[in-house]
């Protein structure tokens, strides 16, 4: 029986006589070579021949097989029969042997130490692994053998027969090394051989019957890219690939590049064009290097990081190797709250909130949303905490329910915040807050959300920005709303007046509505001076905040941002307006110098390339 058929059957067979009583036959296992427990279920068995039997009556029962996953040789146990103390019954076969046919399998795995398949001719040798996989009882037996390919024995590698065993107690993987044959001077191909390994086990599965090996004759040239990751934004429109010279040239060499997309497609993403070509010359040394420029194509899409190699090849004496170029996408969506602030009525029930998008995307963006108590809490509104997918610019909006009918106490606020885990996402503002206003509340806010003044007049002098609080719909004699700054990037007292560092008080007096339609608004205004420096430096910012103490005031918009553009410059001229040069001096040096004002940043100053043709022969450049 073979081990995986879990079970063998065996028969007792009435081979004379007719009964006329039931007859009953014991049988037992023991065991042989194979074992109870270990290869097979042991134990006593019964047979039963009924009353009225005849010769030819046949009673069987199945005895259970263990199959296990182990590699071993066939095994034996007996079966024995009894007739149980019955004298009546003549047993004329009371043993037979049962063969487990072992129908278990291994793996032998032939594999090269450098996964790569390659070994420098200066090497010596190459190590090649032979492993069993799985368990094993009973010996195993492969043969490996190397055969000729482009490389030939004797001449680049010295021929190996081996006979591998493997038994319970070998070495497992055994190592075979293979002699390589240096020549030293000789320059050639790459040339390979194959390692074979074959078996005349029918239990022995070998999933790798061969491996090539070549080998690299490092009596040659080697070249290789300088890196093996370039890394450019998608706006410095070229990335240049550095190949180094690895030897001493004594011929010229042309090393050529090809370049195939991965993530990024070649001709939307970068030129694709190949191959690129260039020449090491004859007498390169160690170190000398050439460069591809690639021209990288700058869109106005939203995209991840894409990838495209650059396969380094010249002909078959040089060694290959590989880069890739990863694009990285500073292009940027901005998101934005559609509102800086936003206003409910208590008894409209809910609020909508809405988030804008600007740009164009490749791919799906996230960003979540989630709201912060204020004055109002979780008893106000329900609280919210989603997110938003976009796979394009555009608005989506989410609801947020108001809690109606409580003790509204005039006015109350929460924030929702907005916020993302993706660097292509630029949130220009972080929250926006909700006021809840009880029905009849007096709502007084800033003119606008952000103010914009130069730092200088027309006179040089430092600019005044004018701003202004208004107040609609007002019921009452006297509203006081108190203002003052903050500082931001730009600072009081440096920057701009700090005038406002004490409360100012703006009162809004009641108007009484006679022959107007609608509600009347009040507007006050307040300057603020800019104070005026040399420097040339970025734009800054400092915020006006108001504040009140009427609980029935709701202050919307409650900040506004004042910028400062910074409109100072600086004069930069040339030291000399001409620089003599001789020819044997290789290089010419240019000087710059700044003649007016003073830089609190860094300033980019551009020197164009200019040709000037003499004698409408030699050409002379200037850089």
């Amino acid at each position: 029986v073979e081990e995986n058929a879990g079970f063998v059957r065996v028969c007792v067979e009435l081979f004379d006589g007719c009964l006329q009583r039931d007859v009953y036959i014991e049988i037992k296992k023991l065991d042989a070579t194979a074992m109870n427990e270990a290869d097979f279920v042991g134990g006593k068995y019964q047979l039963h021949f009924e009353n009225g039997s005849v010769s030819g009556a046949i009673d069987c029962i199945d005895m259970e097989i263990i199959d296990d996953n182990i590699k071993e040789g066939n095994e034996s146990f007996l079966v024995v029969l009894s007739p149980g103390g019955d004298e009546a019954v003549h047993l004329v076969n009371h043993y037979a042997d049962v063969y487990i046919i072992d129908d278990d399998w291994v793996n032998v795995t032939l594999s090269l130490a450098n996964p790569a398949g390659t070994v420098k001719e200066s090497n010596g040798a190459m190590l090649v692994l032979v492993e069993l996989e799985g368990v094993i009882k009973t010996d195993v037996t492969v043969i490996v053998k190397t055969y000729d390919g482009s490389a030939l024995k004797g001449l680049d590698y010295v021929s190996v027969t081996k006979e591998i065993v493997f038994t319970n107690y070998s070495e497992n993987p055994h190592r075979l090394y293979i002699p390589i044959v240096n020549d030293c001077d000789c320059v050639e191909e790459y040339e390979y051989f194959s390692v074979n390994i074959t078996t005349y086990m029918d239990c022995v599965h070998l999933p790798v019957e061969y491996v090539h090996i070549t080998i690299i004759d490092d009596d040659i040239p080697e070249v290789t890219l300088e890196r093996m990751i370039y890394e450019v934004y998608e706006d410095d429109t070229t990335v240049s690939l550095c190949v180094e010279l690895k030897s001493d040239l004594k011929r010229d060499l042309e090393v050529h590049l090809y370049l195939q997309g991965v993530t990024a497609t070649a001709g939307t993403d970068f030129d694709g064009t190949s191959p690129l070509t260039q020449t090491f010359v004859n007498g390169s040394t160690v170190g000398d290097r050439v460069y591809f420029d690639i021209p990288i194509f700058d869109d106005d899409i939203v995209e991840k990081e894409e990838f495209f190699s650059a396969l380094l090849n010249a002909d078959a004496k040089i060694h290959i190797d590989t880069a890739y170029v990863q694009i990285t996408d500073n292009d940027t969506a901005c998101v934005n709250f559609s509102q800086s602030v936003y206003e409910v009525q208590e008894s409209n029930g809910s609020v909508e909130i809405c988030v804008d998008v600007d740009g164009t995307l490749e791919d799906y963006l996230t960003v979540y949303l989630f709201t912060i108590p204020g004055t109002a809490t979780a008893a106000d509104f329900y609280p919210l905490s989603e997110s938003l997918t976009f796979h394009d610019g555009g608005r989506q909006c989410v609801n947020i329910s108001i809690v109606t009918g409580d003790a509204l106490e005039n006015v109350e606020k929460f924030s929702v915040v907005l916020s993302t885990r993706d660097e292509r996402l630029e949130i220009k503002r972080y929250y926006t807050t909700v006021y809840i206003v009880e029905d009849g509340a007096v709502t007084i806010g800033f003119s606008q959300n952000v103010y914009q003044v130069e730092e200088e007049d027309e006179n040089g002098e430092g600019s005044i920005v004018e701003i202004c609080v208004e107040a609609g719909d007002l019921d009452r004699e006297n509203v006081n709303v108190y203002v003052t700054t903050s500082s931001q990037t730009a600072i009081a007292g440096e920057d701009y007046s700090d005038v406002l560092a004490e409360l100012r008080v703006l009162k809004f007096k009641f108007q009484r509505r006679r022959r107007f339609i609608g509600s009347i608004t009040e507007e006050q205004c307040f300057n603020v001076t800019i104070l005026s420096d040399p420097f040339v430096e970025e734009d800054e910012v400092f915020l006006v905040q108001l504040s009140t103490d009427d609980p029935g005031v709701v202050l919307s918009p409650e900040e506004a941002e004042v910028v400062i553009v910074n409109n100072d410059y600086i004069d930069v001229n040339l030291v000399a307006a001409d620089i003599d040069v001789l020819e044997s001096d290789v290089a010419a040096q240019v000087c710059i110098f700044i003649t007016d004002g003073m830089l609190a940043i860094d300033v980019e100053v551009l020197l164009p390339l200019m040709m000037i043709l003499q004698q409408l022969e030699r050409t002379m450049w200037a850089m």
